[in-house]
């Protein structure tokens, strides 16, 4: 896959549907996300280790997220000795299951198998069995909660990384910079995909200058955005 193109999300639905349906498994995304290997390979893994502690890594991740995706908006806060890691809420509960399994996963990569959530919330009524999540995730799971989120101890944020390298992380943050503007201009290609899709182009009224208009940018920044991908 294009790492710079952002895929729709919208057909999370029909591809876990089909894939209960094929394996008559109630719970496949919850038991494939346990089985995935660890993304590595990723500017998102070397921010991680290049940061000073598992936490410094974590909150310069949250800031980067939509290089991964823009699905979720996931924030930290601290509740005395617990870590909250919020915004797991997503339609289709077999995506959301499988996300989390190898978000979990990366974290025990990481912290070198440190990483143990004491709770996982999740906001529907209506999941696994309780024995289920905790085989999986190794912690009790609360449903029909007001936000989806993973708790975990607040002492983990303080691990030391020890491949942290001060001068590394300015390359990564850099990269990870650079990526994330790549990724803001090809979505850009999709909202006026939108554009035409939605009667523009059937109007047969429209040039680079009333296209910028409707994204609310200037014709020069329109330009410059298109030929900084190679379109125009």
């Amino acid at each position: 896959p294009v790492k710079n193109i952002r895929r729709n999300n919208s057909t999370q639905n029909r591809f876990w549907s089909a894939a209960e349906q094929i394996s008559l498994d109630s719970n496949i995304g919850l038991h494939v996300g346990m089985q995935m290997p660890v993304f590595r390979g990723l500017v998102i893994e070397y921010l991680f280790l290049s940061s000073s502690t598992f936490g410094d890594g974590l909150k310069r991740i949250l800031h980067y997220q939509k290089i991964l995706t823009d699905v979720f908006d996931l924030s930290l806060s601290i509740d005395g000795d617990t870590a909250i890691l919020s915004g797991f809420e997503h339609p289709v509960r077999h995506y959301l299951e499988c996300a989390i399994g190898v978000l979990l996963i990366f974290f025990q990569y990481i912290t070198d198998g440190g990483f143990k959530p004491t709770q996982i919330s999740l906001t529907y009524s209506q999941g696994a069995s309780k024995q289920a999540y905790e085989n999986a995730w190794g912690c009790p799971v609360m449903l029909n909660e007001s936000k989806g989120a993973i708790f975990f101890p607040s002492e983990l944020l303080q691990k030391a990384s020890l491949s942290a390298e001060p001068e590394l992380l300015k390359i990564h943050e850099n990269l990870a910079e650079q990526q994330l503007n790549l990724l803001e201009k090809y979505q850009l290609v999709a909202e006026i995909e939108n554009l035409f899709s939605n009667g523009l182009l059937e109007s047969r009224q429209f040039d680079q200058n009333l296209i910028a208009k409707y994204l609310n940018r200037s014709p020069r920044t329109l330009r410059t955005d298109l030929q900084a991908i190679q379109t125009s």
